[in-house]
């Protein structure tokens, strides 16, 4: 495949701009379309300056410069301009099913024949905006996580009748890129991340509004504990590595994970005076006003590491998924 190919990115919030310097970065062409009047060429001076900031910091990936890169990404006056010859489409507009299935609807009945058309959504299963189309075969999930310009795992996720190929060759894609492309195997709520984010959370959650433990402590468990770990080694490597393998890990400690877990308790619902509890110590430990300033210095800390854990995964002579 020629890295000169087109992708059109439709959406050009905060994650539309991020795919759109992700696949400049490895020299395809990127036309950004955005619904809302003017967003695209306001979308395209954002990325201008995030991309001369990553330069200066050392942080842009890719081989091209940050001029280079920038000259790779257009934004178009119209949508079938934006869509002519592109291979690959992805949509990254808002979690609202409806808004999705008219999105789809409209890619589908425009875009190039010969084109995939994936969604950036965290949540929704393809089946729901996509099963009434036509080309619903090359529709499919490729969900980042955010912010997909420092962390580089991609769910994809076919629905019951997506073609095989097209989640092969959209994998393919984006492993140029550099990201890590993961296949979920058929639909299920939530797909991988949040699943396991979500049950993260749960149990957060619940030790605080218990009383247990305090907000700032909960936090600490991951950022000081499971998290580095994690990092390098997923629940499972650990598993593997906690004991002399998996099948020594359970005979040793599967009795006390099956204890331990059957105490969790309801999943919590987030409404009420809970939110109000646990909100005020949040809002206390981070302000609202400094979340952007938080967030900059976190993207910082993360390009740093994304560059530790390809040494790591070198040093293992990339022979385990991390």
């Amino acid at each position: 495949m020629s890295e000169t190919r087109k992708v059109t990115i439709f959406g050009s919030g905060l994650v539309g701009c991020q795919w759109a310097m992700l696949f400049a970065a490895a020299g395809f062409q990127v036309a950004l379309h955005d619904a809302k009047e003017g967003q695209a060429a306001r979308a395209l001076q954002q990325i201008d300056s995030q991309l001369r900031d990553l330069s200066a910091k050392g942080h842009l990936r890719g081989c091209l410069s940050a001029e280079q890169q920038q000259q790779l990404i257009s934004a178009p006056g119209s949508l079938d301009e934006a869509l002519d010859g592109a291979f690959l489409v992805q949509e990254c507009v808002f979690e609202d099913v409806q808004v999705k299935r008219d999105v789809f609807r409209l890619l589908d009945a425009k875009a190039p024949a010969e084109a995939f058309l994936c969604s950036s959504t965290s949540c929704i299963m393809p089946s729901e905006f996509t099963s009434e189309l036509p080309g619903r075969a090359r529709c499919l999930v490729a969900h980042p996580v955010n912010p997909p310009y420092f962390l580089s795992l991609v769910e994809l996720v076919p629905s019951p009748f997506t073609d095989p190929a097209a989640v092969q060759t959209v994998k393919e894609t984006l492993v140029k890129l550099g990201q890590e492309p993961i296949v979920i195997n058929y639909e299920i709520d939530g797909f991988a991340v949040n699943r396991l984010q979500y049950a993260i959370i749960n149990e957060a959650w619940r030790l605080v509004t218990s009383g247990a433990m305090s907000a700032e402590d909960v936090d600490k468990v991951m950022t000081c504990g499971l998290a580095p770990r994690y990092c390098f080694l997923g629940p499972l490597a650990v598993m593997q590595t906690n004991a002399s393998g998996i099948r020594d890990y359970c005979q040793r400690f599967g009795s006390g994970v099956a204890r331990v877990s059957a105490t969790f308790g309801p999943t919590p619902t987030y409404q009420g005076e809970e939110v109000d509890r646990v909100a005020a110590q949040m809002n206390t430990l981070m302000p609202p006003e400094s979340l952007a300033d938080v967030c900059a210095r976190r993207n910082q800390f993360l390009a740093a590491l994304a560059r530790m854990k390809r040494d790591f995964s070198q040093s293992r002579g990339s022979q385990d998924n991390i």
